[in-house]
């Protein structure tokens, strides 16, 4: 068990689980923090908010690019410790300045994954810790 972890107060712990900056929490990772993140589960817009952002110029990757966009991401998975969950990895272990969350109706969600033609994504690469 990591004793440093536990010392943190519990509003940091989870900071200490992600690539994301936290200045308050002392969380800052290797080098200056760039770019930003946005999470958001699957049927939700992520692809829609990648296409848009990369449309207007913006180097954005998403989950299933082989390294983190210049700018930022959109992919939940990568805001996440490889020692927490085993994730692809993207080369750039940079931490976010920033961190968004894409929100849509949880029913139309839902519904909209249920209706869905397209193939289902393989996530055999996630296995949690």
């Amino acid at each position: 068990m990591n004793l440093k972890l536990n010392s943190l107060p519990p509003a940091c712990r989870i900071w200490q689980h992600s690539y994301i900056r936290n200045a308050s929490c002392e969380h800052f990772g290797l080098g200056p923090a760039r770019g930003f993140l946005v999470a958001g589960a699957s049927r939700s817009g992520t692809r829609f908010l990648t296409n848009l952002f990369q449309g207007l110029g913006m180097n954005v990757s998403d989950h299933s690019d082989p390294a983190r966009g210049a700018d930022g991401a959109v992919s939940w998975v990568h805001g996440l410790h490889r020692s927490s969950c085993t994730v692809p990895s993207w080369p750039s272990l940079r931490f976010f300045s920033k961190a968004f969350l894409l929100l849509r109706d949880p029913l139309k969600q839902i519904s909209s994954r249920a209706e869905s033609t397209e193939d289902v994504e393989d996530f055999d690469w996630l296995e949690f810790a």
